[in-house]
């Protein structure tokens, strides 16, 4: 199952705040089974506003390297994740059909546990990147969004794992479908993309 996409809630007054993460937080705890991470999240306190961090094209270039290893990290653990769920659901599919079987409960403990672990990797992981300013679209692609002023109008410098550069951008309310050329719209003068 996919992460969910980040959310952007309006504050007024042209702020804005970003809620992808306690939502992503409460799905991974529903997923890893656990009742009571789930029911925390419910109850989590809220945030106070914080205005997001605008980036200009060189600075959200700059941490590529930095969030790529993150991403990468994440990927693979949630890759692993589904895989233990793929093995976890076949075992009691065939328990129920066979009427029972002879399992290894330390076994069974065991990937569990290291499922537990591979989840809490994937949410350190996207808490680190998002911690630096960006937003986590689709872990699934490897999406991500770096927030920018264009012309005084908040946009997303959108980047997907395996380009080697931001190339595109888009406004808050399109997605991944409607990405424009980075030089279409600013002429070949990247700079200005300008910070907050």
């Amino acid at each position: 199952t996919p992460l969910p996409v980040a959310r952007t809630e309006d504050l007024g007054g042209g702020a804005k705040r970003h809620r992808w993460y306690a939502v992503c937080r409460r799905s991974l705890l529903r997923c890893a089974g656990s009742r009571q991470g789930a029911a925390q999240g419910r109850h989590a306190r809220k945030e106070s506003p914080v205005m997001p961090r605008y980036f200009t094209l060189h600075e959200a270039e700059r941490l590529i390297p930095l969030v790529t290893e993150r991403l990468e990290s994440a990927i693979s653990a949630k890759a692993v994740v589904s895989e233990i769920d793929g093995e976890l659901n076949d075992l009691s599919a065939r328990v129920c059909m066979l009427g029972g079987i002879e399992i290894d409960p330390g076994e069974i403990a065991r990937r569990k546990l290291e499922r537990l672990s591979l989840v809490r990797l994937i949410e350190e992981s996207v808490e680190q990147i998002q911690s630096s300013g960006c937003l986590v679209k689709d872990l699934d692609m490897g999406l991500l969004d770096f927030p920018a002023l264009l012309n005084g109008v908040e946009v997303y410098l959108c980047w997907k794992l395996g380009e080697t550069r931001i190339e595109w951008w888009h406004s808050t309310q399109e997605g991944y479908s409607g990405r424009r050329r980075i030089i279409d719209e600013f002429g070949g003068t990247p700079g200005s993309l300008r910070p907050n």
